[in-house]
């Protein structure tokens, strides 16, 4: 009798842990959905940024364009209109971009853009950085293209949250212990039955 009751303690503790695994995914897929974002959060990984944003800096991110109907009254909407109904960017504008032979993505500013229609180009520039970012094209590439290269624009951030997420990357122990100590703890652990 007592282990049936741990089978049912313990299969009960592995759905508890399935449900809000599986809760947290599916809310950060709402929340890419919503953004029109692959990655709608990113970690800072370098000092390029600085003093703007710094290394293990979480940034939350947005790619929506506004419809065009909807194109602003006066030149510079409020930030609150820019994350309501997103934006077309704009020079001075934060961006996490990627390129074709880079695995990992940049987050740098906007510093020439080149509007043409219904097509965004431009150029970016870290603010710790002395050039613009055009050495780090391909030869073929001169500039950068919103619908190609663009992640999503930085809408707001949450300070040295992401470097939990360095430390996971960079020593690869802390990882396992860290799992392994949440593991243990959620099969283990007794739930109150009333």
């Amino acid at each position: 009798m007592k282990t049936k009751m741990n089978f049912r303690q313990m299969l009960s503790q592995v759905l508890n842990l399935f449900l809000v695994l599986s809760s947290a995914y599916m809310g950060y897929k709402a929340l890419s959905f919503m953004t029109d974002c692959e990655s709608p959060v990113v970690v800072v990984l370098s000092e390029s940024m600085e003093p703007s944003f710094r290394r293990g800096d979480l940034l939350f991110l947005d790619n929506r364009k506004p419809p065009l109907e909807s194109q602003w009254e006066d030149s510079t909407p409020s930030l609150w209109k820019k994350v309501r109904y997103g934006s077309s960017l704009g020079i001075g504008d934060i961006v996490v971009y990627s390129l074709p032979h880079r695995p990992i993505p940049i987050v740098h500013r906007v510093v020439k853009l080149y509007d043409s229609g219904n097509e965004t180009k431009f150029i970016t520039k870290g603010d710790n950085n002395r050039i613009d970012d055009v050495g780090l094209f391909p030869r073929s590439m001169t500039y950068l293209d919103r619908e190609k290269h663009v992640i999503g624009v930085v809408r707001g951030y949450f300070p040295y949250l992401g470097m939990i997420t360095i430390w996971l990357t960079d020593y690869p122990t802390l990882k396992y212990v860290m799992l392994g100590a949440l593991g243990l703890l959620t099969l283990f652990q007794k739930e109150e039955s009333f």
